[in-house]
């Protein structure tokens, strides 16, 4: 009798499929049931967390000080006075914990010629909410801010922007090289303006909804099956003011942006991503996709990644090489090619517009995508880091362009569009501000 073991691959039957079940949930003490992915795995490590909301309200007004002076600055040696530019140790003067430039002689703080200059809060609770706004996986929306740190609305909504605006203008710039990706994804659209401002409700389902739902959903996949009817359901819901996408081939409503990312692979497995570039777009079209390679590619140096859409098909001759993936027959390629670090963007967009934010106005779109971006690149990022990164980047873009006196009613009256430059906008919804006769049907600045 022979004594080798018999290596024959069991039948893939119910039972053996139930026996492979019995073993994978009946673990030996001590075993693991699954894998941990890689993401899971850096979230639960101490690396992830080296800073929390209690080690900020425990510092000194010192320390705190200190912490905003290192991130503007580096030191107090290196301080540069903002007026004239001169860099040195200039004159503390404690008192008023302010600096007297030593060569043009003008008082400045340490917020001075930035977008929290003239506030109003300690310095430690903006410290505070911008650990908490860091921490957010894709972002934190400002009536949850506004539970955590108080206040007005408003003025916690403004300062949420001035962080996504200087992302936009501090960190969405410079060109890429390399092994890059590029992908969109769509946002806002049908019906933004009824449902601005407007609590939503889902009706009550019932046997009687659910049948009459299955059956329009069936009456529309009938009628869209020929071209004639497809157009006339077009001139019907769709806003004839809209343009029409080259990917799809159907007219967008006029709310409808693109945003749509490049991405420069870092080519060590498992790490994904390491810089991030946004635009916005009215459609996925060659005016858009031709403005953001212009902008951050430096296209004889680098490999162009993308799906199937047609306006890559030019641009990418220009590339030392282009690879595509057809996504309606496969998400990777026979070659190994893939948007995958394109889908983890728009996955990562889409939480953040359906779930975190809802109904992002079509003029906001780049500020939110820039926060996207940001949030992306420095997933692997220690929140103490993240924290350091985004106020290394606040406080060097200057006084804000766009926000200050939004309670006032000055709103930013453009958005910026790749290949259009600044268009203007108009904003959706209820009538923002208040009223100068008093108050009548309006409610505060959103």
């Amino acid at each position: 009798m022979s004594t080798t073991p018999d290596t024959t691959p069991a039948p893939a039957d119910a039972a053996g499929a139930a026996n492979i079940v019995e073993k994978r949930v009946r673990s030996r003490p001590g075993e693991k049931r699954r894998t941990r992915s890689g993401t899971a795995a850096w979230h639960m490590s101490k690396q992830a967390v080296t800073l929390t909301v209690s080690d900020v309200m425990a510092m000194s007004e010192h320390k705190v000080h200190e912490y905003w002076v290192t991130q503007r600055w580096g030191s107090r040696k290196t301080v540069v006075c903002p007026h004239c530019g001169t860099i040195d140790a200039h004159l503390w003067r404690r008192e008023a914990t302010r600096w007297q430039c030593l060569a043009c002689k003008r008082g400045f703080s340490v917020t001075s010629c930035t977008p929290f200059a003239n506030h109003q809060k300690p310095l430690k609770e903006i410290l505070a909410m911008a650990l908490i706004w860091a921490n957010g996986a894709s972002g934190i929306p400002a009536l949850e801010m506004r539970r955590h740190v108080g206040g007005k609305f408003v003025h916690v909504f403004v300062r949420e922007h001035k962080f996504r605006e200087s992302l936009m203008r501090g960190f969405n710039v410079g060109l890429m090289a390399g092994d890059v990706e590029m992908d969109g994804v769509h946002q806002s659209g049908r019906r933004s303006v009824e449902k601005r401002g407007r609590p939503q409700a889902s009706p009550k389902l019932t046997p009687e909804a659910v049948e009459e739902k299955f059956e329009t959903l069936q009456a529309k996949l009938q009628a869209d099956s020929t071209k004639v009817a497809a157009k006339a359901k077009q001139s019907k819901t769709r806003a004839t003011t809209g343009v029409k996408d080259g990917t799809y081939g159907m007219t967008l409503h006029p709310d409808r942006r693109i945003v749509i990312c490049a991405r420069s692979r870092s080519g060590v497995p498992g790490k994904g991503g390491k810089r991030t570039r946004v635009g916005v777009g009215r459609t996925e079209g060659p005016l858009a996709v031709n403005a953001i390679i212009d902008q951050f590619l430096a296209v004889p140096e680098s490999i162009l990644n993308t799906d199937g859409a047609k306006a890559y098909i030019e641009p990418g001759t220009k590339f030392l090489a282009h690879r595509s993936v057809e996504h309606a027959k496969e998400l990777v390629g026979p070659a190994g090619e893939n948007t995958n670090l394109g889908e983890e963007f728009a996955r990562r967009h889409k939480r953040a517009e359906q779930g975190i934010y809802l109904n992002i106005e079509p003029k906001y779109t780049l500020d939110y995508g820039a926060e996207t971006a940001w949030r992306s690149d420095t997933r692997r990022m220690g929140n103490g880091g993240q924290l350091e990164h985004l106020l290394a980047i606040t406080l060097r873009n200057g006084v804000s362009q766009f926000w200050l006196g939004y309670s006032k009613g000055r709103h930013r009256e453009v958005e910026f569009l790749a290949g259009e430059g600044e268009v203007p906008a108009r904003s959706s919804g209820p009538k923002k501000g208040y009223s100068a006769t008093g108050p009548k049907n309006v409610r505060p600045p959103r």
